[in-house]
């Protein structure tokens, strides 16, 4: 009788932590599935649904990272730029995560809203991580920093494939075109 009495407080305290675990799990796989949905299809009002559904999914779960990177892929796929940076730079405001930070500065680039600071925030966070990344070296390409010659030697150093680096050997203007390409005639 005793293990009965433990038992039941116990699962009243335990429940919500396995609920909140499942049902981001859950609303991952859903994102998931809508993505899928949208890219899959061919029809305007199945994309128009799948980014109504996913908006909203991403409304009722705006700490869920998963979901934030697939509605913003989407949004930014689709030309979206501005309503990508909006979500993005809502979720900046509360997190430091670099590849969201970059993600921000590079889509503000490409919209004609050149922001300095923006990268210099990026570059600043990875050297205190001390994660000089592709994503660093991306933000010292972008602001034309003194420094992004001497540090992509450095990246460069024993390693036998450095073909994620040919993206450096076109221009700024060019390379935002290749990340987030001219709005496509089929979105929603």
């Amino acid at each position: 009788m005793s293990i009965k009495k433990l038992l039941i407080p116990a699962l009243f305290i335990l429940t919500p932590g396995v609920y909140a675990e499942s049902s981001q799990d859950l609303s991952t796989i859903t994102a998931s599935g809508l993505v899928r949905e949208y890219i899959m299809s061919d029809d305007k009002s199945s994309k128009t649904l799948a980014m109504k559904q996913l908006n909203q999914l991403y409304k009722d779960n705006p700490e869920n990272i998963n979901i934030l990177r697939m509605y913003s892929g989407i949004l930014a796929s689709s030309g979206e730029y501005r309503e990508a940076i909006n979500i993005i730079s809502i979720y900046n405001l509360g997190h430091s995560e670099p590849s969201f930070m970059l993600s921000e500065c590079l889509l503000k680039d490409r919209t004609g809203d050149y922001d300095p600071e923006c990268y210099n925030k990026v570059i600043k966070l990875k050297t205190s991580l001390n994660a000089k990344d592709i994503d660093y070296l991306m933000a010292l390409f972008m602001t034309h920093h003194q420094n992004f010659k001497n540090e992509k030697s450095i990246y460069m150093q024993g390693r036998d494939d450095n073909q994620d680096l040919d993206i450096f050997d076109l221009s700024k203007q060019d390379v935002l075109k290749i990340l987030y390409p001219d709005k496509q005639e089929n979105k929603p």
